[in-house]
């Protein structure tokens, strides 16, 4: 039985070394980056609803959440792993997705989707 803590335990030292805060994902550039008409409220309603609702792996995500910073709406979703930033803009607003973490195609995939077809 001991010899399944350790690789456990490793795995979560490598993942939690993988991941970095939102604040460190956005000082690279995002996965995507698109505008929209809509106002910055209806685009974060959009997207919060998508990710809410759309099975990811079997299972509804239960962790996104919205905060809003000045100006800035963030959409999380997946533990905080991933979020879109949107700000208003000019006729509309302005997103961008991140993921703080280098794994993850198929669901950051998926989140990436919904942000589009949000727009």
């Amino acid at each position: 039985m001991n010899q399944y803590k350790w690789p456990t335990f490793g795995l979560i030292i490598f993942l939690s070394g993988c991941m970095a805060t939102p604040n460190e994902a956005r000082s690279d550039s995002p996965l995507f980056t698109g505008t929209s008409t809509k106002a910055p409220e209806s685009l974060a309603e959009c997207i919060y609803e998508q990710w809410t609702n759309q099975r990811v792996m079997l299972e509804r995500d239960n962790t996104t959440h919205t905060e809003r910073v000045r100006n800035m709406i963030t959409v999380f979703t997946m533990k905080d792993s991933m979020f879109a930033d949107i700000t208003a803009r000019e006729g509309g607003s302005e997103v961008k997705f991140y993921k703080t973490f280098g794994m993850g195609y198929t669901v950051s995939g998926n989140r990436q989707d919904i942000v589009k077809k949000c727009l």
